[in-house]
């Protein structure tokens, strides 16, 4: 998803999906803050894991990457950081879809 040579400079790239696409982004590094802060880029599920098993949520997405805090949402911030945004209602790892 994100052009990297070292990190934190690290930028989306051009090609980290085609349209209509899935990703898959864990919330190490803020890569699923900065997903979600890409025009065009959708939650579609979030990934749970407990006890060595996974599940998908498919509803009441609404509720997961909201902020604690609102200044938080800053893609330059979780940029320079390299760390996600802490969130009210958070998951293992996140599914987008590129429109």
């Amino acid at each position: 998803m994100w052009t990297c040579r070292r990190r934190p400079r690290c930028r989306p790239s051009p090609t980290w999906t085609t349209t209509r696409g899935l990703l898959l982004a864990t919330t190490s590094h803020g890569d699923a803050s900065l997903a979600a802060l890409e025009p065009g880029v959708h939650l579609v599920a979030a990934a749970h894991h407990a006890n060595g098993r996974y599940r998908l949520a498919t509803e009441g997405l609404g509720e997961y990457l909201i902020s604690k805090r609102a200044d938080a949402a800053d893609g330059e911030r979780i940029r320079s950081s390299g760390r996600g945004i802490a969130c009210t209602r958070s998951a293992f790892a996140y599914v987008f879809q590129v429109d």
